[in-house]
């Protein structure tokens, strides 16, 4: 499956309670996720616009690959994720794995995702309000689909984004929004 998602700032003057009413929206808890990038030893994620990270909420872990992205519109790309073991010792453990083999860990990005379920237009989607520390408020737009289907979806979330009002999508990751910020190298 193709993960199919836009991003944007939260704009002035809208609220996530009106965005989610658009969409007839059912709201899921909200969670803390503390994200830990990892750079390749061979190669340059940043260049290849791939991802890799481990990602904690509460007890739960996962590990993510994100292929490289799939248009200059959205940020649509293959999504691998990975379960594994919980708490703080597995998370730990697979940290030091993965610098063992030589991948660099980059700076956390931790987030406050309140995640929305809605259906428009035939479209199973979710509405994601993340606060995320050191960036602000954005508002994300995710749907999968499979690889013949994608540019269907994304085509569908671009006209649902236009008719909330979302403005301008932001397709930099917010690991690379944080590095910018802070001046550090993204590669």
């Amino acid at each position: 499956m193709i993960e199919v998602e836009l991003k944007f700032r939260l704009p002035e003057g809208k609220t996530i309670a009106s965005l989610v009413a658009e969409i007839g929206g059912r709201a899921g808890e909200t969670v803390r996720q503390i994200d830990v990038y990892y750079q390749h030893p061979a190669r340059d994620f940043h260049a290849t616009d791939e991802a890799f990270r481990i990602r904690a909420v509460g007890e739960r872990n996962s590990l993510t690959y994100k292929g490289p992205l799939l248009d200059r519109v959205s940020k649509t790309r293959k999504e691998i994720e990975i379960d594994f073991a919980e708490g703080d010792s597995a998370r730990r453990s697979m940290e030091e794995m993965l610098t063992s083999l030589g991948f660099v860990p980059r700076p956390a990005v931790v987030k406050d995702r309140t995640e929305y379920e809605g259906r428009v237009d035939s479209l199973d989607l979710h509405l994601c309000h993340d606060r995320v520390e050191g960036l602000g408020e954005f508002v994300e737009l995710e749907t999968l689909a499979d690889e013949s289907r994608w540019t269907v979806a994304r085509d569908a979330l671009i006209a649902l984004a236009a008719r909330l009002g979302l403005g301008e999508s932001e397709r930099r990751s917010y690991l690379v929004m944080l590095l910018e910020r802070s001046g550090f190298d993204e590669g």
